[in-house]
Parts: C-alpha cells; structure tokens; sequence
C-alpha cells in the first residue's frame, strides 16, 4: 500500500526498472514536477549489462509474480517497420517502469528503435564493451498505469536493411509500490528472438531411440540449414529462399544422460534434444515416449543408477520440482526466508516449493505447511497444472465429465479442464480416479501434454 505524504515534505521518490532509476521528483509545496527520466542506459540484463537488484534490494531478480512480456511478430523482413509493444505485469502495483534493447548475435544494436508515444516512451544512448547502444524506456509520465496490475508501453522496430540473422530483444521492467523506498520493488527480466528465418517446432525434444523430424520454416531471406552435431543427419543440398521445410534424423543415444545440439538455419539456432536411455524403462514401456521427451527437456534426471523408477509415486515436493522445470525454470530464486513451517531451508526442493506459492500454484496443505512428503493425488495434480497453466479458475462445466468426479468435488473444475484441454482422458471406464497417486510415468505424462515438451 503507497504511503501517503504531506504535500510539504520534501522527499524523492525513486522507482527502478531493470536496477536503475525510473523516475525522481520532489514533492515542495506543489503538484508533482514534469522533470523526470528513466532508468539509466545499459540495464536491460543483455550481455554485458546490469540489472536493477542492486538497488531494489528487497527480492531476488525474477523472483515476483509477475513478468514483462514483450510482443511482436515471430520473423522480420529486411527494412520492415514492426510494431513492438512492452508490458509490465506485477498483481497489485502502484508504478510501473521498462527499458528495452533489439541485439544480433555479436553483440551489436540491430536495427532501429523509433518513438509512435513520445508523451510515455524516449530513447536514449549507452555504450557497453566500447559499442554504442540504444535503447527505449518509459517517461516520467509512463511510469504510471493505465491498466489494472500492469503498464504497456507500444513502439516501432525497423528491422535491419539485410538479413541480420536471430535479433535478441532484451527487456527489463519494474513493478513498485511507490512508497518513496527502494525496498518492496520487483525487477523482471525477459527475451524474445526474432529473425528473418523462423522455424516451427522452435525447438524438438526426442526419446533415447532412432528417429526423425521436421522444421517447417517461415523466411524472407535465403537460408541453408546445417549442424555441428554428428549424431544429427541432414541431407547436404537443404536450403532455399522463402519458406521451406527441414527434415532430418537423430542416432539412438546410447547414454543414461540426455544430450543436446543444434540445427542452423539462416543463422536461426533450432535446438535438437534427445532424452537419456533409463534402464527401467524399456521402449515397450506405456509411456516411454513421454518419459524420453521429459529427459530430454532437463525436467528430470531420473530417480538415481540410470533408472527413471516409473511406477513410483509422486511426493509433493517432487511435483513442486517438475512443474516448475516444466514451466522452464530451472533455478527458481531461493527465499531468505522459509514460506512453509515444514520446508526449510536445507531442503533439496526448499527454491521450488516457494515459487509454487510464488505463482500461485498452491497455498499449502493448511496449517502453514506444504505436507512436502506427502502424496500427490491425480486431484491435486489437476489443480497444480491448471493453475500452472495460468487459469486459477477454470470454468465450471454442466455436466460432470467423468462419473466419480460430481460438482461436488473441490477439484471438479481443474479436472474438467483438464480433459477438455486434453491432457487426460481419464482411467479408463469413464472415470478419472480423482483419490488415486499419482505415479512418475504417469506424470512425464501430463506434463509433456500440459506444457507441449
């Protein structure tokens, strides 16, 4: 809640986006000033640049609810002007900030960064490494929101006049609570890639075995596709100008550890995943095409020996870590401070089971605790990937989907949508066995439909 400040205390109030000053302006006697800036340049978390924790030193980067969210077409075209728009999203802010850059693969600006709302956006200049750079930011105007929990700011990018190759858009943003500290702020970091050659899949995963796929590409540049990999196979005449599509095979791995390579298409890195070969989970095995693509994500390493131990149950506290890997965080920022009464600090899913909370995943099982070691029913388990999906209330439908889950069932809307999204069909007989535990195989495989792995 901002605090509330006499009209005749002097004061500064500093809001940071992306570890730098967003705004400064002092309150004499009078409405507030029109003299402000952003943040200074060189703050966006690219290569070479800092970030804003340094000086909103209360959480750690990325560790709030909220995110920035930068919007704009997947692919360029050499000299097209791309309509850019930055969204600041935290639950509950009071002022909102953002600084952005558009970088090739060296390291050096990429195209050019224009004003469409100079009233809430500026540009500025800064130099990393010796290079110059540009970059966008809010005004003091554009610190403050126009919509609920969030602030978007909109923009044009003209991309370079020859393809540049995949252009990294960095952004950084700033949720704070305008109380006149530096402390209580959150700083969020984000990416997206553009280039002139786009390829769907972004990325493919595979199991342990053979096999073979294909990229269907978007371009309006010439390209040619290639590999460093050996255990990747593409025909040695693969190219051409405007879409096309890329087909190519993978070697069995051999190996009780995942790998990972890489095709090149118009300087467009596509990556190729291949999952660990588990020793208890045979290519017969019911869902050994799942268990495989969740390997190859890094959502798991198996339980131990090379053995995925797939007809084991899930605890809590391992579900708390899949989800989150599945969500594609890896490394979720450790809390100072315990959450739960009954997950410390020393625990191995201590950083998970807190950005569970973070997310809004789960509250707990009561009392102030998590019930880490307890497990997991395919109930709850509808409840954490709905909500993980973004939708904390899911529609409730008319008729029940599955005979023994009745409206009355606290979990009847999570596990509706669970089937309408189709990630279960159920147990089999029309029923979804709501108090059943879930097991490991069977959770490589909601995950893997849940969250396209």
């Amino acid at each position: 809640m901002p605090r509330l400040i006499a009209p005749n205390k002097l004061f500064k109030l500093s809001i940071l986006s992306a570890a730098a000053l967003f705004a400064t302006y002092s309150f004499v006697s009078q409405p507030v000033g029109a003299f402000s800036h952003g943040p200074p340049p060189s703050y966006t978390g690219a290569p070479g640049e800092g970030v804003c924790t340094a000086c909103h030193t209360s959480y750690a980067l990325n560790s709030g609810p909220g995110k920035v969210v930068i919007d704009l077409p997947a692919n360029y075209t050499p000299g097209q002007s791309v309509p850019v728009a930055v969204t600041t999203v935290h639950p509950d802010g009071f002022l909102y900030g953002f600084e952005l850059t558009a970088l090739d693969a060296t390291g050096a600006q990429a195209g050019t960064i224009t004003l469409t709302d100079a009233a809430h956006t500026q540009l500025r200049t800064g130099t990393v490494g010796g290079n110059s750079r540009s970059y966008i930011e809010h005004t003091y105007d554009g610190a403050f929101p126009v919509e609920f929990n969030q602030r978007k700011w909109t923009f044009t990018w003209v991309a370079p006049q020859t393809d540049a190759g995949p252009v990294t858009f960095y952004a950084a943003g700033n949720g704070a609570n305008g109380d006149g500290e530096s402390t209580g702020d959150y700083i969020y970091t984000s990416q997206k890639i553009v280039a002139c050659t786009t390829s769907n899949p972004s990325s493919q995963s595979f199991t342990a075995s053979a096999g073979s796929g294909t990229l269907s590409l978007t371009s309006a540049c010439s390209w040619a596709a290639t590999t460093l990999d050996s255990w990747i196979t593409i025909p040695s005449n693969t190219g051409g100008t405007g879409n096309g599509t890329v087909t190519f095979s993978v070697d069995a791995n051999l190996s009780t550890s995942p790998r990972s390579g890489a095709i090149t298409v118009g300087g467009l890195r596509v990556p190729i995943l291949q999952g660990a070969q588990f020793n208890d989970v045979p290519q017969t095995h019911q869902f050994y095409t799942e268990i495989g693509k969740l390997s190859a994500r890094g959502v798991t390493i198996g339980c131990g020996g090379g053995n995925y131990c797939p007809d084991q149950v899930v605890s809590r506290e391992q579900m708390a870590a899949f989800i989150i890997k599945a969500l594609g965080q890896s490394n979720p920022p450790a809390p100072a401070q315990p959450r739960f009464l009954d997950v410390p600090s020393s625990s191995l899913y201590y950083a998970f089971i807190d950005r569970m909370a973070v997310l809004g995943i789960t509250s707990g099982c009561g009392g102030g605790n998590y019930c880490p070691g307890d497990p997991v029913s395919r109930e709850q388990m509808a409840a954490f990937i709905i909500r993980a999906l973004g939708e904390p209330n899911p529609p409730t439908p008319q008729q029940p989907r599955f005979k023994d889950v009745p409206p009355s069932n606290s979990f009847y809307n999570f596990i509706d949508r669970m089937g309408a999204l189709g990630i279960t069909s159920g147990c089999g007989g029309g029923n979804y066995c709501p108090s059943a535990s879930v097991t490991r195989g069977q959770m490589a495989a909601f995950l893997v439909r849940a969250f396209s792995l």
